[in-house]
């Protein structure tokens, strides 16, 4: 009998001894307390509140910190189940007050309510506060340029700001931060501190909570008339004492330096640019070549500067040489503003070496001109091949001058967006050189909010956009190029578009796929608590969480669409 049972225990033994290599449930920490072990921390220890807040560590990762409503920020992946989010106090051993891991995780991130927590020792205890969110949080603190840093770019021209008398504003080249808490990042470049926390990290090739010195500045032009700024980063390195640009692959997106922050302060919905933006993508996947894109990635962040939250933002890659993969000999122009009807009257201005905005169009590649006729003189055949009037002659040169592909998908695609705003500006012209030394033109949008139903209003209203579902559901988005082949059927454009149409129709332009872009947009920046706290924080900005509105537009709108293109 004892022998059996001293097999039995080998027996067992052996096979936990076998079993401990393997993949077995993953053992539970304390980090929980119960109502009454809370209890009784509180009665028998000292409540203390330091005057500097205590470093906040998850599973080895600093939270962030913001003083406002003196809180943590941290986020978690929303695609998978609650980790076992253990939190470390230097100097005390902290836990949470309840087990928040047993409710539904979307309804404590949807909630906008933070998860408290103790840390305590043999005497003293603190309450903390943590706001999980599913969105990435980018950190960001200004301060002032090191003295014994200089900038790469240090003997670059000033891009000068101007007052009302044409005279120029006195900067440095890194301005000291401002002090507005609303606005801390000024129109000139603020060296910065950022930290960035992203649930995706490992997969995409960097540390959480990675960090790295940067400089911001303010971007856009309808920005500056708002009290939250769209903001432009780029993120820098230090090599033998000089900052030079360094190139990170964030949130998956390319590996660059420069990054633009959208604020997305006067658009209600807060999905209108990054449905389109992906939309276009999808678009035009099909004409990505080695690895180049055809438009620009995004994605949603939350962002807080100096410790004080700062709202909900789109973190977007920018159209440039690298994007779109531009040579040596090519050029790539951006339709500033409305240019008007005569397109080719900005040539017969007078032009100097600097002149790279001519009439509302910027030339924005090469960055350095040396010599503006020239320069200019590939768009100004674009242009008066568009104003020609002989129709013979445009039906030989137009086909060579413009990739019709590439005009066919973005007139279909600023008609199903209603991209009223696309029509006249926001428009980037590529001219790529051909073997023969000639240019062939591609289009790209941008700036992607006044989509849907949101259209310009200007002095009407202080936000300058407002939603127009009714008349913008019949509206034709006339592009200045796509007409003129329209009217005249150059080489059987007409026939392309209709039948490009017909097939995307079926795809990414279906009614499902782009009113589901729409759902998915918004269950994200709402179910993750940060469409709430940004409205919280800019009360006075544009909002409309219901997308009902916004999805009923697309199958009207699309209605239209057919109308144009179907037989």
């Amino acid at each position: 009998m004892k022998t059996k049972l001293l097999s039995l225990l080998l027996a067992v033994a052996l096979m936990m001894g076998l079993f401990a290599g393997c993949d077995a449930a993953p053992k539970t920490l304390n980090t929980f307390l119960s109502e009454e072990a809370a209890s009784k921390i509180m009665q028998t220890h000292t409540l203390v509140t330091p005057e500097e807040p205590p470093e906040l560590y998850i599973n080895g990762v600093k939270a962030v910190y913001e003083a406002d409503k003196k809180q943590y920020f941290f986020t978690v992946a929303d695609t998978q189940e609650w980790e076992l989010l253990t939190p470390t106090v230097e100097g005390y051993t902290a836990a949470y007050q309840s087990n928040f891991e047993q409710s539904p995780k979307s309804h404590t991130l949807k909630s906008n309510r933070g998860v408290y927590l103790i840390a305590y020792n043999d005497t003293e205890f603190l309450k903390l506060c943590v706001m999980f969110t599913s969105l990435p949080v980018m950190s960001i603190t200004t301060k002032t340029l090191p003295k014994n840093y200089s900038y790469h770019d240090i003997d670059e021209e000033i891009d000068w700001k101007y007052d009302e008398e044409g005279e120029p504003i006195p900067c440095d080249y890194y301005a000291a931060p401002p002090e507005d808490i609303d606005a801390p990042i000024g129109v000139y470049d603020t060296f910065i501190d950022l930290t960035l926390l992203d649930a995706k990290a490992e997969e995409h090739g960097y540390e959480n909570g990675f960090t790295t010195m940067a400089r911001a500045h303010i971007r856009g032009r309808s920005s500056l008339n708002y009290p939250k700024n769209n903001l432009k980063i780029e993120l820098l390195k230090e090599e033998n004492g000089i900052l030079v640009e360094r190139n990170e692959t964030l949130l998956g997106m390319r590996k660059d330096g420069d990054w633009n922050l959208n604020g997305m302060y006067a658009e209600p919905t807060k999905v209108r640019d990054k449905v389109a933006a992906d939309i276009w993508l999808a678009l035009t996947a099909d004409r990505e070549t080695s690895g180049l894109s055809t438009g620009y990635r995004c994605e949603y962040i939350e962002v807080i500067v100096n410790g004080h939250y700062h709202g909900l933002f789109l973190i977007t890659e920018r159209i440039d040489r690298k994007q779109l993969g531009l040579l040596d000999g090519d050029y790539l122009y951006f339709s500033e503003g409305d240019v008007g009807k005569h397109y080719s009257q900005f040539l017969n201005l007078p032009l100097d070496d600097d002149d790279d905005t001519v009439a509302g169009y910027s030339l924005k590649y090469p960055k350095v001109m040396t010599d503006a006729v020239n320069e200019w003189e590939v768009f100004g055949k674009l242009t008066k091949t568009i104003d020609a009037i002989n129709p013979e002659n445009f039906a030989k040169i137009a086909p060579k001058m413009i990739n019709c592909d590439s005009l066919a998908d973005y007139e279909i695609f600023i008609q199903a967006v209603a991209g009223v705003d696309n029509r006249i500006q926001n428009t980037f012209y590529v001219a790529r050189k051909q073997a023969d030394g000639s240019y062939r033109f591609e289009f790209v949008p941008w700036d992607l909010d006044q989509t849907f139903g949101n259209r310009w209003i200007g002095e009407y209203d202080p936000l300058l956009t407002g939603e127009d579902f009714h008349d913008m559901k019949s509206y034709n988005m006339h592009f200045w190029v796509s007409d003129k082949m329209n009217n005249r059927n150059t080489g059987g454009y007409t026939d392309t578009v209709k039948a490009r149409y017909a097939q995307l129709r079926e795809t990414v332009l279906s009614d499902e796929a782009m009113t589901q872009r729409v759902k998915d947009a918004n269950e994200l920046i709402v179910n993750s608590g940060a469409y709430a706290r940004n409205k919280t924080r800019w009360p006075y900005g544009g909002y409309s969480i219901i997308t009902d509105a916004v999805e009923d537009f697309i199958v009207e709108r699309m209605q239209y669409v057919d109308s144009l293109y179907k037989e």
